[in-house]
């Protein structure tokens, strides 16, 4: 378990003050730089459970991977992306990054059958606050 953890802690989960300014909160601060992180590998999108399960790989959910709680994840998720209750309701928004006139740095919708939330990055916006 030791190990699992000291292979977390060098996965690029850090905190960076400045993400802070462009979430408003140091929970959003610390998701950012990892869904980041995994943008970098996956710049299309990537799958994670919010919390670990039977049918996911250890190491595959946030609450691993960030220790946060589902409530802590979908407070600091708010504060930087739109979620979709479905993959049709993600397939059917026209501008999937912007709701109600706010437009938002990542996107993501839930699959209710496999438990997985695909995220996607609003590679303009967030290129944008970054150079900032």
């Amino acid at each position: 378990m030791l190990n699992r953890t000291l292979h977390y802690a060098e996965s690029s989960k850090r905190y960076y003050p400045v993400l802070r300014q462009i979430t408003g909160s140091i929970s959003g601060a610390i998701l950012m730089a990892q869904l980041d992180y995994w943008f970098a590998r996956y710049e299309d999108g990537f799958y994670k459970y919010l919390q670990p399960c039977e049918d996911c790989r250890e190491g595959d959910s946030w609450g691993e991977e960030l220790g946060f709680s589902p409530s802590e994840f979908n407070t600091a998720f708010k504060k930087i992306g739109i979620k979709y209750k479905s993959k049709s309701d993600f397939d059917d928004a026209g501008q999937k990054f912007i709701n109600n006139g706010k437009e938002y740095l990542y996107a993501s919708y839930h699959n209710k059958v496999t438990g997985q939330t695909f995220y996607y990055r609003n590679h303009e916006l967030v290129d944008k606050k970054l150079s900032e």
